[in-house]
């Protein structure tokens, strides 16, 4: 459905949270979204209307194709770590989610298109308290909340089928590893300081507000440059972030990636960027002559480069390899990153934390495309090795505001007991306009929680190799 997303258009499920500064965060975001959907109401009116303009002189046509989907997700955590915050077990817990996705996209020209979708969800995934701070009551009642999943412009230069730069300004989904299904993607799911890594099942892309520009200065060559901001981050909202991805063809089977990004390059707040506070201080000066000190302090910048390979084993058999595969059957691909590129010493402070040990910020996965002879469409196994000492919370971030892997009270933590994740996914497209799509893992899902809820724990569910979930989506799409 779109041009960067798989086309049963996975949808976006956002990590919420109950804290009095985020809170004042997603209010300034909420703001943001108000003004984004008065546009995706109002610029499809406007282009109906053009389209309906007639001059003499000028005739303007514009042509206005919708799309859209519904969706039903229902899955169970089969064995997961407790919900510390509420002192709950999830073991068995049921999992649904109903969604509704409606856009237009309007085509000015053969070259110029305007994008605009929105998607209402509703959920019950976990067990929340019902009341604020009340942790002695628990339910799982239906909830729901509508946001927008895309307002872009697209303009594709030089040839239409072929361009040779398209440039896209807005909000917009944007994905550079096709076959990360579940892991993966690491330059925009992934924390700097610290590292953290998100995933949300059929949904391996990010949605970015700002620009893309997508050269082509060779037929097996593709430049991505992204210019971005944090609309929708915990953290250091409203920065500006640098991002360039180069994707190579050398040979016929054969895709190679390398890319980085540069995070908060321009800042909205230094105060959000680089809090100054006791707990993320690593290093003091004190200058005799003036008597003042110098004090240096953790922060949300930062620096990841990636790397990533696919090779497409059927292109290696010969005409042989073609007969009875799937297009997506019996690739090998993976992807590495290096989620912060400086080392920091330890904090002054108690926790002691660090960021001295770069290999422990290097996320790694590998997969592999099972041949299913055109039965399935894709069936992904995937793992992933991540070398962090600490717990994949961002409770620490959200509660907080500072760049520490730990919130303060260490006891609510589930520290890895092992560092390996996996994930098994399928999906199957047929008659045209509907999809099965499921997957069983043991990946970085986080419990949903209500922007209401206080009691919420921000630690990924899985710890260890024995804990997991299953899930099946029926969507139906046009």
């Amino acid at each position: 459905m779109r041009d960067c997303i798989p086309d049963e258009a996975p949808s976006l499920t956002p990590c919420r949270d109950g804290s009095v500064s985020a809170r004042r965060k997603r209010r300034r975001t909420m703001k943001c979204y108000e003004l984004l959907i008065a546009g995706a109401v109002s610029v499809p009116m406007l282009f109906a209307g053009i389209c309906r303009a007639d001059d003499d002189s000028t005739t303007i046509q514009v042509k206005l194709k919708p799309w859209g989907f519904v969706a039903m997700e229902t899955g169970q955590i089969v064995k997961g770590g407790p919900d510390l915050e509420n002192n709950t077990s999830v073991n068995g817990m049921w999992m649904r989610q109903f969604m509704g996705s409606m856009g237009v996209d309007a085509l000015l020209s053969d070259r110029s298109k305007v994008s605009v979708g929105m998607e209402i969800d509703m959920f019950n995934n976990v067990p929340i308290a019902l009341g604020p701070g009340d942790a002695s009551q628990y339910g799982n009642p239906l909830n729901w909340y509508a946001y927008l999943t895309e307002a872009e412009y697209k303009h594709r230069f030089g040839d239409v089928k072929s361009p040779w730069l398209v440039f896209e300004a807005g909000y917009f989904p944007f994905k550079y590893n096709p076959d990360a299904r579940d892991l993966g993607e690491y330059l925009f799911r992934t924390g700097t300081y610290p590292q953290y890594i998100n995933t949300v099942f059929d949904q391996a892309f990010a949605r970015l507000p700002g620009f893309h520009a997508a050269l082509h200065p060779t037929s097996n060559l593709t430049i991505d440059g992204l210019f971005y901001s944090n609309m929708e981050e915990w953290y250091a909202t409203g920065d500006w972030n640098l991002a360039a991805i180069a994707t190579y063809t050398p040979a016929r089977g054969i895709v190679l990636g390398m890319g980085g990004s540069l995070n908060s390059i321009i800042s909205a707040d230094s105060n959000q960027t680089t809090p100054r506070d006791a707990s993320d201080a690593y290093h003091i000066t004190y200058n005799e002559a003036t008597g003042k000190s110098d004090t240096s302090f953790y922060t949300f910048k930062g620096a990841k480069v990636m790397a990533m390979a696919s090779i497409d084993l059927k292109e290696f058999f010969g005409t042989m390899g073609y007969m009875g595969y799937g297009k997506e059957d019996l690739k090998i691909f993976g992807e590495a990153a290096i989620l912060g590129l400086k080392n920091y010493p330890s904090t002054l402070d108690t926790p002691v934390v660090s960021y001295n040990n770069i290999l422990q910020r290097i996320p790694v996965m590998a997969g592999i495309n099972l041949p299913t002879f055109k039965l399935l469409d894709v069936l992904s196994c995937q793992a992933e090795w991540f070398g962090s000492p600490y717990p994949n919370d961002i409770g620490g971030i959200v509660n907080s505001e500072l760049p520490l892997p730990l919130s303060y009270n260490l006891t609510l933590n589930n520290f890895p007991d092992d560092h390996w994740k996996w994930a098994m996914y399928a999906t199957k497209k047929f008659f045209k306009y509907y999809t099965l799509t499921a997957q069983v893992a043991d990946d970085h899902l986080r419990y949903t929680a209500l922007p209401t809820d206080v009691n919420i724990d921000f630690n990924e569910v899985f710890h260890n190799l024995h804990e997991w979930y299953y899930i099946l989506k029926f969507t139906a799409a046009f």
